[in-house]
């Protein structure tokens, strides 16, 4: 007698695997935004040290914010040079604001500068962090 499965039993382990297919696909579909959110992080942090050295090693430089938040640049005071800049993709949500709100984020040439925060968020995955400005050093906040 050869035992066979029945209609019922192969729609239950359809129904199973198509239930453990979805919730995977969902997982890993995080996954990529929150790396987008990482990388930002880690593009932001690197232009703060490449800023610091610049000035040390040249003259101040200011952090001005692209036109509606969409990059982060370095320009020289007089605003004639950009010396180094990033954007961001358009679905991340980027603040970068000094913690007092009456200073400007110039680095001098010492490498120092304000205080200031900064934020990336897709949404989901959020990350946060302050930048000592004396000596850059960096203060995660959670997210």
């Amino acid at each position: 007698m050869s035992r066979s499965f029945t209609l019922i039993e192969v729609l239950a382990v359809v129904v199973v695997l198509s239930l453990i297919a979805a919730v995977s696909v969902s997982s890993l579909g995080n996954v990529g935004t929150g790396m987008q959110v990482e990388r930002t992080g880690a593009r932001l942090r690197d232009l703060d040290a490449r800023a610091r050295i610049y000035a040390r090693r040249h003259e101040a430089v200011r952090l001005v914010s692209g036109a509606a938040g969409s990059g982060l640049s370095v320009l020289t005071l007089d605003a004639q040079d950009t010396i180094l800049s990033i954007q961001w993709p358009p679905d991340l949500s980027v603040t970068v604001a000094p913690v007092r709100s009456d200073d400007e984020l110039v680095i001098d040439r010492r490498g120092c500068g304000p205080d200031y925060r900064v934020s990336v968020t897709d949404g989901r995955t959020t990350l946060s962090w302050s930048v000592l400005g004396l000596t850059g050093a960096i203060i995660e906040e959670g997210g």
